[in-house]
């Protein structure tokens, strides 16, 4: 079976093996989190139109980071964990295969997750509220805010899921509140090293997110550094991040030698 073949049926049967009763209850916690949250924010006076795509990016973030930890990190723990990775091992270029089979299953759900999310979103915000662009230039402008960002940070976990096995969610939370909450709004060039930079000055653009005032008064400029990158630079940056974090991860999954319980 060629390598290709191999990542493709490794992908499917993550996909499979996510249509389980807990994982859609949990794909449907994360679906309804942002909508319900605008929702709520919404009737009871919250951010006027302006500011409606800043509370939606901020919902949908937290929720496709969460399900990118829970589904991306443990590619290397869960083979571990169902004693499958001798055979994996054992065979040529399977190591690899699992490593990419399960970041596209894991980006998948990701990304759907964060799409009917941000359907919803929109639906109620355009109820509720009005925006100031069209619903579908918006829905346009998630959609390729979303690809780009599950394409980078499942990178990310995946290479820290190879590199921390069994702490990997721990160290894949601590690096995003580390790295997006703090490094990211620093006003100085370590922030140009961070995903949310690039992502937040697409969103700027894509999205013409306005910082200012609510109904109840003035909200604080989160998010608020500049962001100056065109955006071809943008994407291309993000883009090549994503190469090569999993280029660093299949390197690392190929000739790390892993202890399975087994033998421990």
């Amino acid at each position: 079976m060629s390598f290709l073949n191999l990542v493709k049926t490794t992908a499917d049967f993550e996909l499979r093996h996510g249509v389980s009763v807990r994982r859609i209850a949990v794909s449907g916690v994360l679906t309804l989190f942002p909508p319900s949250m605008l929702f709520l924010i919404l009737v009871n006076g919250g951010p006027i139109a302006l500011d409606i795509n800043l509370v939606i990016c901020v919902f949908v973030f937290l929720v496709g980071l969460l399900a990118l930890l829970l589904w991306a990190t443990p590619n290397v723990y869960s083979e571990l964990e169902s004693r499958g990775w001798i055979f994996v091992s054992s065979r040529s270029g399977g190591r690899i295969s699992v490593l990419f089979g399960k970041y596209i299953a894991a980006i998948v759900n990701a990304w759907l997750i964060c799409l009917f999310s941000v359907t919803l979103c929109l639906l109620i915000g355009d109820s509720i509220g009005s925006f100031q662009q069209p619903i579908a230039r918006l829905w346009f402008g998630y959609l390729g805010l979303i690809t780009l960002a599950v394409l980078a940070y499942g990178s990310i976990f995946s290479f820290i899921g190879v590199m921390f096995q069994k702490r990997a969610m721990v160290i894949a939370a601590v690096y995003a509140m580390g790295s997006d909450l703090f490094l990211a709004n620093v006003p100085a060039l370590i922030s140009k090293f961070t995903v949310r930079y690039y992502l937040h000055g697409l969103g700027l653009k894509w999205l013409d997110i306005r910082f200012g005032r609510t109904r109840r008064g003035d909200i604080p400029e989160v998010f608020s550094f500049p962001a100056e990158f065109p955006q071809i630079l943008s994407i291309l940056v993000l883009i090549g991040f994503t190469i090569a974090m999993l280029a660093a991860a299949a390197y690392v999954i190929r000739y790390r030698e892993y202890v399975t319980n087994d033998e421990a």
